[in-house]
């Protein structure tokens, strides 16, 4: 891999982590409102 590629890879694994920390994140807030109901 050159250097590109690696930073290509590297911006890829960031927004998958972003998107699962954000799914995540919004259930997480939907159950606690869940419990205050």
């Amino acid at each position: 891999m050159n250097t590109g590629e690696k930073i290509d890879y590297m911006i890829q694994c960031l927004q998958v982590a972003k998107g699962e920390y954000e799914y995540e994140a919004e259930r997480y807030a939907h159950e606690c409102a869940e419990d205050y109901e």
